[in-house]
């Protein structure tokens, strides 16, 4: 439509009023400047106006978020960023989509971001966006580092959290008033397109539109067509009216094809009309009207929110037929550019099974839709799929269906993961079909099969052998470099699963990792060396563990194992910890965050290390030091996988007595200790029952936590793992050296020396980490300080058990870890050191 084929009228006039242009002229005074408006309002045609008539030596970049996944989108958003500055791109692109445990990275990188050029930076429908981004992200691209660069958000309403933000922000707020007409303005409006108004008119228009541009726009095109102001009605009842029903079902049928996706590229087009190239009566199809635009940079044309929901509506009303074919080329288009989440929405909103499958879908395709949907989400997915899978189609793609047995394995479900393995091995044994073809799919099914025997080394290191013998060193069932551990940050922990047989696990584990990584190209290489290592800390000889685990550091490394070389520099802090070694420390730390810098899986990793450091902070008496997403007990966020659910227990147990909440811990003991058992976690049940035999201890029942702390040693000391009894020593009291004389065990001594030289590496490490006062003050828990202060005031060990809810057990506990921390012997001697250290 031309500006002048109504009638003379020139309908694709575009006004703006004083009022905007000045607000739209302070935009270079600005570091951000934020233009919120609803759909219709006329932000994007005004901003790119201003920008047409800007210096064309300044740079302009546009970024327009859309309905795809967020990952998509925020990729996106960071090529652009790494434009600007490739250093900070880099790290963005590498931290991938924000989320709790990368959210300080990416804000720092964010504030860090160097652009000295004049540059605008324009990102359009950014409440698409917005609503996934974490406040500390959203907040730093706001205050974004470029001095240069000026940010320019155009977007629907935020919400409520996102606008809390913005208004502690310093930046410029172009909102709905600034874009709307009053009635003159309206008349303005209309002067330039022919039209001239009387006031009644112009009245008229304005208590109809409220000066919204696309009812006045609508409004403008009636009275081209029409000579008259009569006709009103919704803006949805307009677009029908004066641009969908005057289309040929041909034009009308070319729109619906394209409505499943809120822009596109002309490839794309082409594609969803199923033809080879685009006719210049199909461009003009395209490039015609005001609700359509075509921006340059992107080679994307971008249809107006409002004629696309207009459009989804219309499609909605068509024959199943047609809906279906439609839905159906989306999701075809997307598994041709790689956005396989996108597809797998699309089938699956089509319960187009057979299309799910034929997606080739491997683990990793699999592990990130995890990214963009929920755990619970993904797996009502995967079973829909296996559930409606023929035995037919189950042998077509038998593949994907192996990935998707180990993937619900991982998410937790081990009965439909038993259920598919058994399923499919009937099935491709008894089938008719090539035997090559029989042969590797055998062998692939018997490693995702393997395990199924986690963590009994020999069990799964029988199936990974089979696989061998019909794979060789080709399975392409995992990449090599995924995550090997599971989540786990200490091998030892994972899969040590029986009693008095370490030494059995020891040699199984020098035999079937080397077999395992040549199977797997490399996945597992030094998980054998990490065990051994652990072994050896675990039995008191730190020297010989340090040892191995620096020889551990470049195998892994080198392999690409970043996992295992976590669980390694892992081992080295908690050696170090024991030592008081602050630097040795420190070096563990640095070593973890190399590795995540270079990790391809950066969100798996960084969740394992997280778990490791949540570890470390309740050794060293710091609950706050615990991630918020570990601190959950209920780990609602659904980071861990499911086998790491044991280690997260061993965490918690000790951060709930931290946090004086030991009847808490008692009222989830069993379902701590279930946990620990039903994964065959030997030392995750030694670690839960310490903590419940502490809880026990504070809460009067001193026979009861000695009976906990008997069963503990009965599971660690037959394989002379005295550790966690060192490391736990603190929160047990007088119950180990109790459990210890009534058992009269060999290890007493030995355990009892490495207790007392645990508690001295532990204080000196704390005191260097922070400084002598500091380190004491800082050390205490908030219940330690409530408790202290009532002390200092003179009550009773009742008086204060009463007035804080506790038993007296547990005052005692307390006051006792207040006095070995401050190094003192008496409530005089508190007062005296309380005057010295302030609290």
């Amino acid at each position: 439509m031309s500006q002048t084929d109504l009638l003379g009228y020139r309908t694709q006039v575009h006004y703006y009023s004083k009022r905007l242009r000045a607000r739209l002229n302070q935009i270079c005074d600005f570091r951000t400047t934020f233009v919120e408006a609803p759909s219709g309002a006329g932000k994007t045609t005004a901003l790119q106006d201003f920008f047409a008539d800007m210096d064309k030596n300044v740079r302009v970049r546009w970024f327009v978020a859309s309905e795809e996944p967020p990952t998509s989108g925020w990729a996106r958003l960071c090529s652009i960023l790494n434009e600007l500055d490739p250093d900070v791109g880099a790290v963005l692109l590498r931290l991938g989509f924000p989320n709790e445990e990368n959210q300080g990275e990416i804000a720092q990188a964010l504030i860090s971001l160097n652009c000295d050029d004049e540059t605008y930076l324009i990102c359009d429908n950014f409440q698409f966006l917005q609503k996934y981004l974490l406040a500390s992200v959203w907040k730093a691209l706001i205050d974004h580092g470029g001095d240069g660069l000026r940010l320019i958000v155009l977007t629907q309403q935020l919400s409520s959290r996102g606008l809390a933000v913005l208004s502690n922000a310093d930046v410029l707020q172009i909102r709905n008033e600034d874009l709307c007409l009053n009635a003159k303005e309206i008349g303005e409006y209309y002067r330039m397109a022919g039209v001239e108004l009387d006031e009644e008119q112009m009245q008229s228009l304005y208590q109809y539109s409220e000066g919204w541009i696309a009812a006045l726009y609508l409004q403008l095109v009636s009275f081209a067509r029409t000579g008259s102001f009569e006709r009103r009605g919704s803006i949805y009842e307009m677009v029908d009216e004066l641009f969908w029903k005057p289309l040929s079902r041909e034009d009308k049928i070319f729109f619906l094809r394209l409505s499943p996706f809120d822009n596109f590229t002309v490839p794309q087009v082409c594609f969803l009309l199923g033809i080879e190239f685009l006719s210049e009566p199909l461009a003009e199809r395209l490039n015609r009207g005001a609700f359509m635009r075509y921006d340059t940079e992107s080679r994307r044309y971008f249809p107006h929110a409002i004629f696309l929901d207009f459009v989804r509506l219309a499609l909605s009303d068509e024959p199943e037929p047609l809906q279906r074919e439609i839905l159906f080329r989306a999701g075809e288009w997307s598994v041709s550019v790689g956005e396989k989440t996108q597809a797998l929405n699309f089938f699956y909103r089509l319960r187009d099974y057979p299309a799910i499958l034929s997606m080739n879908l491997r683990c990793v395709d699999i592990a990130r839709t995890l990214v963009d949907m929920s755990r619970d989400e993904l797996l009502r997915i995967l079973r829909d799929i296996v559930g409606n899978a023929s035995p037919a189609l189950r042998l077509e793609h038998a593949f994907t269906l192996i990935s998707i047995a180990f993937e619900v394995f991982t998410l937790g479900d081990r009965h439909l993961y038993e259920q598919l393995c058994t399923e499919l091995k009937e099935l491709l044994e008894t089938c008719t079909m090539e035997e090559e073809r029989r042969r590797v799919l055998l062998g692939e099914l018997h490693l995702a099969a393997s395990f199924g025997g986690y963590n009994d080394i020999a069990k799964m290191g029988e199936g990974h052998s089979r696989a061998y013998e019909l794979l060789g060193p080709n399975s392409t069932l995992f990449e090599p470099d995924i995550p090997w551990t599971f989540g786990w940050p200490s091998v030892l922990c994972a899969y040590h699963s029986k009693v008095g047989e370490m030494e059995t696990e020891l040699e199984h584990m020098d035999y079937y990792i080397p077999r395992y990584s040549a199977l797997t190209s490399g996945n597992g290489s030094g998980a054998d060396v990490v065990f051994r290592a652990e072994t050896l800390f675990y039995r008191g000889r730190e020297a010989e563990a340090e040892a191995l685990a620096l020889k551990a550091l470049p195998v892994t490394r080198h392999s690409g194992q970043e996992s295992i070389y976590i669980c390694s520099a892992f081992l080295i802090q908690r050696i170090a910890l024991m030592r008081g070694d602050v630097v040795t420390f420190e070096k563990g730390a640095a070593l973890i965050q190399d590795s995540l810098q270079r990790s391809r899986h950066y969100a798996r990793c960084k969740n394992l290390a997280d778990t490791a450091a949540g570890f470390l902070a309740v050794l060293m008496n710091d609950p706050d030091g615990v991630v918020p997403w570990l601190q959950d007990s209920e780990l609602r966020s659904g980071r861990l996988p499911s086998p790491a659910l044991p280690f997260a227990r061993m965490l918690h147990g000790r951060l709930l007595l931290l946090l004086d909440q030991e009847t808490e811990l008692m009222l989830r003991s069993e379902e701590f200790l279930a946990t620990a058992r039903r994964y065959r976690s030997v030392l995750a049940e030694v670690y839960v029952m310490l903590c419940v035999a502490a809880a026990q201890y504070r809460l009067g029942r001193e026979s009861e936590g000695l009976d906990s702390v008997c069963h503990a040693l009965a599971l660690a000391l037959p394989d002379g793992l005295i550790l966690p009894f060192a490391e736990n020593a603190d929160l047990l009291g007088p119950l180990l050296p109790a459990a210890l004389k009534r058992l009269r065990t060999a290890e007493g001594l030995n355990l009892t020396l490495l207790r007392d030289r645990y508690a001295q590496g532990r204080e000196a490490l704390m005191r260097q980490r922070l400084g002598t006062a500091a380190a004491s003050a800082v050390s205490l828990t908030q219940r330690e300080r409530d408790i202290v202060q009532m002390a200092v005031e003179g009550r009773s060990n009742r008086e204060i058990s009463e007035h804080l809810f506790l038993s007296e057990n547990t005052v005692k506990f307390h006051l006792k870890s207040v006095f070995q921390k401050l190094d003192i012997r008496s409530r005089q001697d508190l007062k005296k050191a309380l005057r010295e250290h302030p609290l």
